[in-house]
């Protein structure tokens, strides 16, 4: 069992980034909300907005050894939950939710709360 999700980072040219939790899919909207949040500084530079986005999923439980992967292009691991940031429009869809909001929108929706 479990609870799989993935946070996908976009870019436009760029194969998909992808950090994978196997118990944290129903979470997700939340701590990606809260990473968005604390790396405002950040939104225009992807690679330290990509580690503040992992950093907030795994901070808990950064030194377990499963839990949580990074994988590059296509994935699935059987996840029931996508949360997608696009980094060059600045917007996070969820999966199953039809909306796309804008990085601040997405704040308002979801930080400290569960979906």
């Amino acid at each position: 069992m479990g609870d799989r999700g993935i946070v996908k980072m976009v870019s436009e040219g760029q194969p998909s980034l992808n950090f994978y939790t196997h118990w944290g899919a129903t979470d997700l909207p939340a701590v990606v909300a809260e990473a968005l949040k604390r790396g405002k500084g950040r939104w225009n530079d992807e690679s330290y907005l990509n580690r503040i986005v992992f950093s907030e999923m795994i901070q808990d439980d950064v030194l377990s050894e499963t839990g949580y992967g990074i994988m590059v292009g296509d994935a699935d691991y059987d996840a029931w939950r996508y949360v997608t940031i696009n980094h060059d429009t600045k917007t996070v869809e969820v999966t199953e939710i039809d909306k796309v909001w804008s990085f601040d929108g997405f704040i308002t929706a979801f930080a400290n709360e569960t979906v």
